[in-house]
């Protein structure tokens, strides 16, 4: 059974995460460099499973998908499914 992404709960995590460091970064007096670390390490999460999901589309010869964290694993998960169904699709015209 495929899991589907929901906004809300992406948005939801995003929210806590930033307030638990808005409450961290608020209770030492440093809320905006906080806040601004936390932009900084979510923005380099995004990018580093951008990265491994351009590695594996264009480089890498394994067809099956990497691990991914959270919701990058669904995204993974989701372009293996259509590439398996698009496969199928083509053994099922070419016999």
């Amino acid at each position: 059974m495929r899991l589907l992404l929901s906004k809300r709960k992406i948005l939801s995590r995003i929210f806590l995460l930033f307030f638990i460091v808005a409450l961290v970064g608020w209770l030492f007096d440093l809320l905006f460099p906080a806040l601004f670390a936390a932009s900084v390490v979510l923005l380099g999460w995004n990018y580093r499973h951008i990265f491994v999901l351009d590695k594996w589309l264009w480089r890498d010869k394994k067809l099956t998908p990497p691990a991914g964290d959270g919701s990058w694993q669904q995204v993974f998960d989701g372009i293996y499914y259509r590439q398996r169904k698009a496969r199928k699709k083509i053994k099922n015209y070419v016999l």
